[in-house]
């Protein structure tokens, strides 16, 4: 896949994009603050030469997924000179003596084009007191940000970041709290992330009794409050401390296996803050919160619940919808080209049902369905879907979309449904990457499908 990531299918159900769900939460995330149809939740996005312009223009061909196109900002990172060897000496590309090497800079790079656009005062004119920093392809993230919202308003905090219950050794930052040394001002201890190769030396990233690490994985869903985020990045004009992280061809760490750059963390601003900051984090579970679509099929065959694969992606996203509704059951893991994934009914549930866990409780109160049934809802607009008691039997497949008022009082689904197929070995090349990255692909034998348009009522009671 050559695409930019924003742009990957997160599930084949529906084909949507991780971006035009991330719109869809967006734009339910408004109707929730008040219903207020002029209330805009400004996004920015942060580019680099290779995605600024397919970036630009996925969002044009689909009219910005429903958004404003004054609510959505483009911050276009520059790249940094590679370093040859440790003498840090400047390379130029291959065969052009008289052109530089260059890499991104790192993500941390969005905190100074946020302090050089003059955004952040706009936002505190505007009366916005909180800022939140997503990841591309992690679908699960969302549903947390209320409830870190909630601790930040209830801890005061300067800075919150989203963790989970992370296994020793696993690739992803790691929560800790830095103590002084002696001698050394007693207000001097700091809560930060720390990359997880940091806590190796000091053998204390082992298992506790529930097999977690002590130290939370920081899944780098940040939530800053804006008035000191600000104050703070004034002080650095925005820059976030850098590190250099070359690989070497050996042991005597002489020489680069290929060129480095400086890089910069996004995390690392809470490096920049005093001590009398206030920092802190919330914990979710792994299920509620964190499964990337990060690796491709053939990096992630083997490493088991931690592939970050578009398969695992996919799966978890529907296992986490069931689990949301109380469904906790899973049929056995199936494999797909060496990636295990979890399997179960398949719900695409949208945002506008519920940005919290009660109010999707309470739209779909009466949802009985099988470990292999498929239920996809789609809601536009002032649109809604209101169940109350609804079976879906066997393989059978679901579809509600609503423009306007839907009502399922009683309804039970029976057909063929839909199936996924492990692809034929041979026949990847037919695929396209976005199922040949899965390893499997998705069969419509049967559906049924509900349908309401704007202004109109359907009251379904079968």
């Amino acid at each position: 896949y050559d695409g930019i990531k924003l742009q990957l299918p997160l599930e084949l159900c529906t084909g949507k994009c991780f971006l035009a769900l991330y719109a869809e939460w967006i734009l339910a995330l408004q109707v929730q603050a008040g219903g207020k149809t002029n209330l805009q939740i400004p996004l920015f996005i942060m580019t680099s030469d290779d995605t600024d312009t397919p970036t630009k223009k996925l969002l044009e061909d689909n009219a910005y997924f429903g958004l404003q196109r004054s609510q959505v900002t483009f911050l276009k990172q520059e790249k940094v000179p590679c370093l040859a060897n440790n003498d840090a000496q400047f390379c130029c590309v291959e065969g052009d003596p008289f052109t530089l090497a260059t890499k991104p800079h790192g993500n941390g790079d969005v905190h100074a084009l946020l302090h050089q656009s003059g955004w952040l005062d706009k936002l505190l004119e505007n009366d916005k007191r909180w800022i939140v920093f997503l990841q591309d392809t992690n679908a699960l993230q969302w549903r947390t940000i209320l409830s870190t919202l909630a601790v930040s308003l209830e801890g005061n905090l300067d800075a919150n970041s989203v963790c989970i219950n992370r296994l020793p050794g696993e690739a992803i930052g790691a929560m800790v709290r830095l103590i002084p040394a002696a001698g050394q001002p007693a207000d001097a201890q700091r809560t930060l992330s720390i990359e997880y190769n940091q806590l190796e030396p000091l053998n204390c990233d082992v298992a506790d009794e529930t097999g977690h690490s002590p130290f939370p994985g920081n899944i780098n869903i940040l939530l800053y409050a804006l008035s000191s985020y600000k104050t703070n990045l004034a002080k650095t004009k925005g820059l976030v401390p850098e590190f250099v992280n070359p690989k070497y061809t050996d042991d005597t760490k002489t020489a680069f296996r290929f060129p480095t750059r400086l890089e910069t963390l996004m995390e690392d601003y809470s490096k920049l803050l005093p001590p009398t900051a206030n920092i802190g984090f919330t914990c979710f579970d792994r299920w509620y919160a964190f499964s990337p679509m990060k690796n491709n099929i053939k990096d992630a065959a083997g490493r088991g619940k931690l592939s970050w694969s578009a398969a695992t992606a996919e799966h978890d996203f529907y296992y986490s919808q069931a689990r949301m509704l109380g469904h906790t059951d899973s049929s056995p893991p199936l494999n797909y080209s060496g990636i295990e994934v979890v399997t179960g009914p398949r719900l695409v549930l949208s945002p506008y049902l519920g940005v919290t866990n009660q109010q999707l409780k309470d739209n779909l109160k009466g949802v009985k369905f099988s470990l292999e049934c498929t239920l996809v809802t789609d809601v536009e607009g002032d649109g809604s879907i209101e169940i109350h008691d609804l079976e879906i039997v066997g393989k059978s497949a679901l579809v509600l979309r609503s423009a306007g008022k839907l009502v399922i009082k009683k309804l039970k689904v029976d057909n063929q449904g839909w199936q996924f197929q492990p692809i034929p070995s041979g026949t990847e090349e037919k695929c396209s990457p976005e199922i040949q990255m899965r390893g499997y692909s998705l069969v419509k034998k049967d559906t049924k499908v509900i349908e309401v348009k704007k202004g109109e009522t359907l009251v379904v009671e079968e």
